[in-house]
């Protein structure tokens, strides 16, 4: 179960997006930089891959593989 309902990182996303990159929005990042922001997602939310794609915007295939967690 994830720690943090979507809604709650949706609304932080913007903020942390801004503060990590300077740039307003995640289709704004670099495929590095979405890899590293995907990472901060799961380190600071507990989100799993799942959460964490439906937040992004991405498949799970796209979000696994971009991770690096299969």
């Amino acid at each position: 179960m994830a720690a943090f309902r979507d809604q709650i990182i949706l609304g932080a996303l913007p903020d942390l997006c801004r503060s990590l990159f300077g740039k307003e929005s995640f289709s704004e990042l670099s495929p590095e930089d979405k890899t590293e922001f995907m990472r901060q997602i799961r380190f600071r939310f507990s989100a799993d891959v799942n959460q964490i794609a439906r937040v992004c915007g991405l498949s799970y295939a796209d979000a696994a593989r971009m991770m690096d967690c299969g």
